[in-house]
């Protein structure tokens, strides 16, 4: 039987969020210079997921090989913003929607 990692370890793990101010598209033209396209970047078993939501498809892109440092020095030379953080499983236990949207 082969043995399958999860996908979500109980360990928090290194993310990038990554700006561009390139937009094809005019209503993105709206929004501030160097925010008008972003992506993720997000770490699973020592390799990085790449998820890039474009207008016309999503690419998802498997990276190996790269430190987060290389990552996040390479997209900052390329001109790029990022911002660098941690995520980890989301709480799974039920929200109380009376307690979030309580009127004053």
């Amino acid at each position: 039987m082969t043995r399958v990692t999860a996908a979500f370890p109980d360990r928090p793990r290194n993310a990038l969020v990554v700006f561009s101010g390139e937009a094809d598209l005019k209503w993105l033209k709206v929004l501030k210079p160097g925010f008008r396209h972003c992506f993720a970047i997000l770490e699973n078993n020592g390799r990085w997921i790449l998820y890039d939501p474009l207008s016309h498809q999503t690419e998802i892109t498997i990276i190996d090989g790269l430190s987060f440092q290389e990552l996040t020095d390479g997209y900052r030379k390329q001109g790029f913003r990022v911002i660098a953080g941690k995520f980890g499983r989301a709480d799974l236990s039920p929200v109380n929607m009376q307690e979030n949207h309580e009127q004053p």
